[in-house]
Order: structure tokens, then C-alpha cells, then sequence
């Protein structure tokens, strides 16, 4: 009969390391990003990150999605880039898959999306905060 106590101390400490040894994995799977994230949410990560350490370019962890037929205008990315303008900047061998307004440029303020592909995308904020966040398609931007 005295032992039987000692079986539900040692239920007890089991409970407790099963409940830590969670929570490492979770915080370990939450650091981990997967490719094939969408693009709006994956640049408004990266753009809140650099807006904080303005002048660090940061890339995607991985690919990311591009669906055809979408248009992505930089106003939507404003408030993840700290009020900052948004400019994109693609590389010019994703060719027709995708165009940017003004047309005629190889950067612009507005991003349509023309065919489906995976892409790494890139991000830099300038460190002033009334200056340009851009947002580079397959191609690594500077600031």
C-alpha cells in the first residue's frame, strides 16, 4: 500500500517531460518554413521582418507559390513594410509569367501574375522610413 503513491509521483513527473519535450518540437516545427507558401502571406513576413532591421536583405526559407492570373497591387503590403513604399523587382528570366506596372520596367508598384510557378523571393527596406521596400522575384534586391 505505501508504494502505490510513488506510482502516481512518477505518472505526474512523465505528464511533465512529455508536456516540455512538446513544447521544443512545436517551437522547432514553428521556426520551420515550408515551401510552396503562398506569396502575399510569405512577402508580408519577410517585409514585417525587414522593416525592423531595415537594410538586411532576407530571403524566402523556401519557394513560393504563384498563382496565375493574380494581381498583387503594393498597396496590400504597406502596413507589413512600416508605411514604407512597396516596389517590385523581377528577374528577367521568369520572362512572360509575370509583368509589373508601370509596364515597360523591370520593377514597378504593381505585380500580375501571368502563369503558374514557384519562385524564392527576396526582401530589402531602405533604413529610411519614408523610403522603398522592395520585394525581388527570383531575383536577390538590394537597398
Amino acid at each position: 500500500m505505501r508504494g502505490q503513491a510513488f506510482d502516481t509521483f512518477k505518472l505526474m513527473i512523465a505528464a511533465v517531460v512529455a508536456v516540455a519535450i512538446l513544447g521544443i518540437l512545436l517551437s522547432i516545427l514553428g521556426g520551420i518554413s515550408f515551401s510552396g507558401q503562398g506569396f502575399e502571406n510569405t512577402a508580408k513576413q519577410l517585409l514585417s521582418t525587414c522593416s525592423m532591421n531595415p537594410g538586411l536583405v532576407k530571403p524566402s526559407a523556401g519557394e513560393v507559390n504563384f498563382q496565375k492570373d493574380t494581381t498583387y497591387p503594393a498597396s496590400i503590403f504597406t502596413t507589413a513594410a512600416g508605411g514604407r513604399k512597396i516596389e517590385f523587382d523581377v528577374a528577367t528570366s521568369l520572362g512572360e509569367s509575370v509583368s509589373v506596372s508601370p509596364s515597360g520596367s523591370s520593377s514597378g508598384d504593381s505585380l500580375t501574375i501571368h502563369g503558374n510557378f514557384h519562385s524564392k523571393i527576396y526582401v530589402c527596406c531602405e533604413e529610411d522610413i519614408g523610403g522603398v521596400c522592395k520585394i525581388g522575384i527570383a531575383k536577390p534586391v538590394s537597398c
